[in-house]
């Protein structure tokens, strides 16, 4: 049997994971051997020319910052990057309204004219969430995500992202057996407004959207599919694993990366050193940048459209032209700027040997504390 050529590394919250989290409410237990990473590795590594192994990263999101989830996995040198994620999101708590309502009341005017609206219900609750009025919220989840997905999807991996399934409200009476805890009426809403707020992300990168809802449906319901509000049943951990399984060969074909590819020169963030760059921004930062960085090997710059910069004696590309470019590494300046479908664009039109960076991806990894554990780490 040959070593497998690629990785698939799935990030996964608890759902990922065996019943560590029951109590003698469930019906169900597992172990590990029964979770889709464990089967998915299995069947591929069954194969007589397995193609993948995977890697299974469990517990980021509650417990590390962004810039952890993406140095655990770019350092599995992942070929397809799976995400299950979202559920602590949606947990909406009287918390983050009251801290919402101290707002309100704070930069409300004394002598305004009008009643401020303070009323609280669940239904409340869902609608300042959905509107992303709340300090979590589905866009803010949203960037966090978009930044994952980016940077793999600059380094020409591929990215899927596991959908929130939406159970109704008379699945167990929303009642989530561990903790004791009962989700809100609207909980439903609040699900879809994640995904809502995915779905243009994962389109526009050309990643793979991992449509849990119609699994579940097509697995017989949510009565059969989880075992709580949540987590899944030991038979819809092994479908998504045999569908994951048919998803993935093509993807990883779609997505090779040769052993020499420069993306592997760039998975963790490290200075260029003698890697000829390509910068991307507006005249005034692309000069700046080159005045900071007197020593870096500069091939050419990508611009919109022809301007005066002939006068910094150096190779002008027009970005349509790009698709013609040699040099491996695109800095782009001024990240900003870039939104997933420009993004996205960009990286189609360069050749797949071309990788898009950021400024500070050529500088020491930032690894901030964070208090997400504090935050997420247990039920409200």
């Amino acid at each position: 049997m040959k070593n497998p050529t690629a990785n698939v590394s799935i990030l996964g919250d608890s759902r990922a994971f065996d019943t560590y989290y029951t109590n003698p409410s469930y019906r169900e237990r597992y172990g590990y051997g029964a979770t889709f990473p464990h089967l998915l590795q299995r069947q591929a590594l069954q194969c007589s020319q397995p193609t993948y192994d995977v890697v299974h990263i469990p517990e980021h999101f509650r417990g590390g910052t962004v810039e952890n989830n993406i140095l655990r996995l770019a350092l599995t040198d992942p070929t397809v990057v799976v995400l299950c994620d979202g559920i602590w999101e949606t947990l909406v708590h009287k918390d983050w309204f009251i801290e919402w309502a101290n707002e309100q009341i704070r930069s409300h005017s004394t002598h305004s004219p009008e009643t401020l609206d303070l009323s609280y219900s669940s239904r409340r609750l869902a609608e300042l969430f959905v509107a992303n009025k709340l300090s979590v919220s589905p866009a803010k989840y949203a960037v966090k995500q978009h930044r994952i997905i980016s940077y793999f999807r600059r380094r020409r991996r591929q990215c899927v992202w596991m959908s929130l399934p939406m159970p109704p409200r008379e699945h167990l009476n929303r009642l989530h057996y561990a903790g004791n805890y009962r989700c809100i009426p609207e909980w439903d809403e609040c699900l879809k407004a994640i995904n809502g707020a995915m779905a243009p992300i994962v389109s526009a990168y050309g990643a793979t959207w991992f449509d849990l809802q119609d699994l579940v449906l097509n697995h017989g319901g949510f009565g059969k599919a989880l075992i709580d509000q949540w987590h899944f049943s030991a038979s819809f951990h092994a479908g998504i694993a045999a569908e994951l399984g048919r998803l993935l060969p093509s993807l990883i074909a779609q997505n090779h990366v040769s052993a020499d590819h420069v993306s592997r020169k760039f998975l963790l963030s490290r200075e260029p050193e003698e890697e000829p760059l390509a910068l991307y921004g507006s005249d005034s930062v692309v000069a700046r940048w080159r005045d900071e960085n007197p020593d870096a090997s500069i091939d050419a710059i990508l611009v919109d459209s022809p301007s005066s910069r002939d006068a910094l004696d150096i190779s002008m590309l027009p970005l349509a032209e790009a698709a013609t470019i040699s040099t491996r590494c695109i800095l782009a300046l001024e990240p900003e700027k870039l939104t997933p479908a420009v993004e996205s664009k960009l990286l189609a039109t360069l050749p797949p040997n071309t990788i898009i960076l950021y400024p500070d991806e050529l500088k020491p990894l930032a690894n901030p504390a964070a208090n997400d554990r504090a935050v997420h780490g247990k039920l409200q």
